[in-house]
């Protein structure tokens, strides 16, 4: 994994990145400060830091470590804002958040809660040592208009995000409250946008082997279907920005990483082998094999040798390996790919290319109704012809094994029918 400081200068030669002593701090391999009385590697040990949203949890292991005096004093005090500042949103949050959820459900939607907002309730010590910028909810297909109209009547506003047939099965609401603090829900009718990862998981499905979380009154999702969850989720940011401060960045976050482990470490036999059938089942040996090595390399998750071999062996049958590649070009490659008539393929790039004009017009408020041709022109001249041109061309040059959908068998089940979100 690169080294995620927004600095120019590094370590000497021989010191760990700031990456890689984060990662042994938070598995306890290490709790010394290696770098010596220099600035430059403060800023980067807390850019890294915030980037990979671990402040707290740095907080905590290095406190309980007895860092005083072996640390500088500025990472103590500026990981102790973090964490504080932390823990008072939360506070806020889980109000708000329990909120949502009680009128989701007296309103017969089946909300389930997802990645990580439900992970801070089942796999961390605090809720406050997972910070997230919003939470996930899943509703079905059907439920998603519904969903809509009970989070505006709780004062939530639609955030301008584009939509479409393909091009997101989600949309977000936001909302401030008496506090100043904002409030975002992302409502999911599909598990994931990407078009290999969204038919791979149902809600139906997902209810059916839900958990309750009493402190919440929600209902998260199985261990085994939020492992396959979270490596999928990881993937997908490898060809779909995170925003550091409106900043874009892909990749891996040493926060999702940390997910993986902590739901792979705590699986007891039975449920890491339904996690191995299903990432199998799925087509998603590859995805999981990969987020699970990652895991396993930052921070020493045990993992039982036979899953490890299972997902090796299905991996190198499946012809998925583009999944893992990084870019937007690769993304969208794939995400054509996948769909496996042409008529839904050109819908995603049209979809893609020209959003409603009503998410047009509030992206660009200075200007009227007239300038929406050219508005749209230049959309396509800043990158997005190019982009797309490029995508459809290597999905055809691919190779054809690669091309029939979530489970490489091209299941209509898994496919989405034309001119329909679900």
């Amino acid at each position: 994994m690169p080294d995620a400081s927004t600095g120019a200068s590094q370590p000497p030669a021989g010191l760990p990145s700031a990456d890689a002593l984060i990662g042994q701090i938070l598995c306890g391999r290490s709790v010394e400060w290696p770098y010596g009385p220099d600035p430059a590697a403060v800023d980067r040990f807390l850019d890294a830091a915030r980037l990979h949203d671990v402040q707290p949890l740095l907080h905590q292991r290095l406190r309980a470590a007895d860092w005083v005096g072996r640390w500088p004093i500025e990472v103590a005090e500026r990981l102790a804002e973090a964490a504080g500042a932390q823990a008072a949103l939360e506070c806020l949050r889980h109000e708000e958040l329990a909120h949502v959820l009680h009128t989701l459900s007296d309103r017969g939607l089946s909300p389930l809660l997802m990645k990580g907002a439900a992970l801070a309730h089942t796999h961390y010590a605090s809720p406050a040592l997972r910070p997230r910028g919003d939470t996930d909810l899943l509703v079905r297909p059907e439920a998603r208009v519904a969903a809509r109209g009970a989070l505006e009547d709780l004062g939530y506003e639609p955030v301008n995000v584009t939509s479409g047939a393909l091009v997101s099965y989600e949309f977000t609401m936001k909302k401030t409250d008496r506090w100043g603090v904002e409030h975002l829900v992302d409502v999911h009718w599909r598990v994931n946008n990407r078009q290999a990862f969204a038919w791979t998981l149902s809600h139906d499905e997902l209810a059916a082997a839900a958990v309750n979380v009493a402190v919440l009154g929600a209902r998260v999702l199985a261990p085994a279907h939020a492992l396959l969850l979270a490596c999928m989720h990881r993937v997908t940011h490898f060809g779909a920005p995170f925003f550091d401060g409106g900043r874009p960045r892909f990749g891996d976050r040493l926060i999702w990483l940390y997910d993986i482990h902590l739901l792979a470490s705590a699986m007891p036999r039975t449920e890491s082998t339904e996690f191995a059938r299903l990432a199998v089942d799925r087509g998603m040996a590859g995805v999981c094999l990969d987020g699970l090595s990652r895991a396993a390399d930052v921070f020493a998750t045990e993992l039982p040798a036979d899953l490890v071999a299972g997902l090796i062996a299905a991996s190198k049958t499946e012809g998925g390996a583009s999944l893992l590649a990084h870019g937007q070009l690769a993304a969208m490659a794939h995400d054509l790919r996948t769909l496996p008539r042409w008529r839904d393929r050109l819908r995603l790039v049209l979809e893609h290319l020209l959003p409603p004009a009503d998410y047009m017009r509030r992206k660009y408020p200075a200007h009227g109704r007239a300038w929406l041709p050219w508005l749209y022109l230049r959309r396509a001249a800043v990158g997005g012809w190019g982009l797309l041109w490029q995508a459809a061309r290597l999905a055809q040059s691919a190779d054809p094994t690669d091309a029939a959908g979530p489970s490489g068998s091209g299941e209509p089940d898994r496919t989405p029918p034309d001119g329909r979100r679900d």
